[in-house]
């Protein structure tokens, strides 16, 4: 497992945040006050807290010179939910994810077109969510595209990936690459990055080389990982495109000073290079 997965799976857990009201003033509202995180992620923050660069991950923005805003799809207004049991399941699957994290694990297994834990109790989890995936995925892509739930539509994003191989599942991820919350896109790209890692049919990739430009972290660490695995199938119109649209973002991710973080922006930086032999 790597940690490009780590934060989003954090953010994940802990929810959405909303604004919060001080009630002593009439209509005054001051800045987000998120609820206290479970120990589990504060122990990850102490851990991650040795990598000094790495601190800002923690609240998903890097507001670098290169960044600016990603056009995103309408909130969605269904009324269409997640059964208990599948939320039920979501949440075992985090439970162990960020038990898991802690442990420096070896990488997951992309080959079936999702990922697999080396780990056996969260392996578990993953066919568990594979085969729900399976079973239930028109349930799955309805509620991706129309709950007005942001939960619902992350978890829903993230079953989606582990569901049969097929251009209704992939049209579905790619569009929730749009999504206006931060972490159904996380889920979605995580997906389709999955894909190609597998060595699925390339999505379109003009979104991911405008989210590398976003203020959002997440959006900027998952089109890294889309676009490096992409990037390295010699693809020259993908260059030309990063190159003329995103360069100065490349760059800019690529003096990260957390390794783990900056290494497919060196990649395709070297790729960019007009020394380079691809």
């Amino acid at each position: 497992m790597q940690q490009f997965c780590t934060y989003g799976s954090v953010r994940g857990a802990l929810g959405n945040r909303r604004p919060y009201r001080d009630r002593s003033r009439r209509g005054s509202a001051t800045q987000a006050k998120p609820p206290a995180p479970p120990p589990r992620v504060n122990s990850l923050r102490r851990r991650w807290g040795r990598h000094s660069a790495c601190r800002d991950f923690y609240h998903g923005l890097i507001a670098g010179k290169s960044s600016h805003g990603v056009p995103t799809n309408r909130e969605p207004k269904g009324a269409v939910r997640l059964p208990a049991e599948t939320v039920e399941l979501h949440e075992r699957f985090i439970t162990e994810l960020l038990r898991v994290i802690q442990q420096d694990p070896a990488p997951d297994d992309h080959s079936l077109g999702y990922a697999l834990s080396p780990d056996p109790k969260l392996r578990a989890i993953e066919l568990s969510m594979r085969e729900y995936a399976l079973a239930h995925e028109d349930l799955l892509r309805e509620v991706l595209a129309s709950s007005s739930d942001a939960n619902h539509r992350r978890i829903a994003a993230l079953f989606t990936g582990y569901a049969r191989r097929s251009p209704q599942q992939t049209a579905a991820l790619i569009a929730a690459v749009r999504d206006p919350d931060e972490m159904v896109r996380n889920n979605a790209s995580r997906a389709l990055g999955v894909l190609v890692l597998a060595g699925g049919t390339a999505p379109p990739t003009a979104v991911f080389v405008r989210m590398l430009s976003s203020g959002t972290w997440t959006d900027r660490n998952k089109a890294l990982m889309v676009l490096t695995s992409l990037v390295e199938r010699s693809d020259s119109e993908l260059l030309s495109d990063i190159r003329r649209r995103a360069l100065d973002a490349i760059t800019e991710m690529s003096q990260w000073q957390c390794p783990d973080h900056s290494a497919d922006a060196r990649k395709i930086l070297a790729r960019l290079s007009p020394h380079s032999p691809y």
